[in-house]
């Protein structure tokens, strides 16, 4: 009787810690999520000054900044809602930031570092692809029965 107690309680208490635990990861991915779009705002404004004055490598900066923030709000948003994260979407993020640091780059690109950005793609590419051959052969699983091939 006395051990069947002890499980209930232990079990109480991992229950009660997991439950804090949840509720701390949810309020720092909502104030992650705040300090996201206040900082694309506050791009998309400085983006706008810069197109006034005349100064358009800075806003085409900050507008592609600006959607690198916006893919992480939706990341971080998708972790709130559904308690974990897909790899897709940070990839994503990978090639965005990638593809705008590459941009910005042309000017001082030596062969390391185009060396560096081809290696960056083909491992998001790899990546990306590893996800999505798991996550169909995973639904199939789910769908079909263990003995689907």
């Amino acid at each position: 009787m006395k051990a069947n107690r002890s499980k209930k309680a232990t079990s109480a208490i991992q229950e009660g810690s997991l439950k804090f635990l949840e509720i701390v990861s949810k309020t720092i991915a909502f104030v992650i999520c705040l300090h996201l779009l206040i900082a694309s705002v506050m791009l998309v404004i400085n983006a706008f000054e810069a197109l006034f004055h005349q100064n358009f490598d800075v806003a085409i900066q900050d507008s592609l900044f600006v959607l690198i923030l916006l893919e992480m709000f939706y990341v971080v948003r998708s972790f709130m809602r559904y308690g974990s994260l897909n790899v897709s979407l940070i990839v994503n993020v990978g090639i965005i930031a990638s593809i705008k640091e590459m941009i910005f780059q042309l000017d001082n690109l030596n062969m390391q570092m185009a060396i560096a950005f081809g290696v960056i793609f083909v491992t998001l590419g790899l990546t990306y692809f590893m996800e999505q051959y798991y996550y169909r052969k995973m639904v199939k699983e789910v769908e079909g029965g263990p003995f689907l091939t």
